[in-house]
């Protein structure tokens, strides 16, 4: 099985969210984020789309740091 994982760091906080396609990850951490901002009653656009990060992930695949080990 094959997902991807979006992931965003704050000063305080890690972030993901998890889809079956880099789009829905994406999407799925954005819905994170919103409701961040609701809680924490923070301003619209605290934080830079930019420092995403998205990575491919399989099951049953062992990884180090990150990358896959051959």
């Amino acid at each position: 099985m094959k997902f991807f994982k979006a992931s965003y760091e704050s000063a305080n906080f890690t972030f993901e969210g998890y889809g079956k396609s880099k789009a829905e990850a994406l999407k799925t951490l954005r819905a994170a984020l919103k409701i961040h901002t609701k809680q924490y009653e923070l301003e619209r656009g605290w934080f830079e789309a930019d420092d995403f990060n998205v990575e491919y992930i399989e099951f049953g695949i062992p990884y180090r740091d990150n990358d896959t080990m051959d």
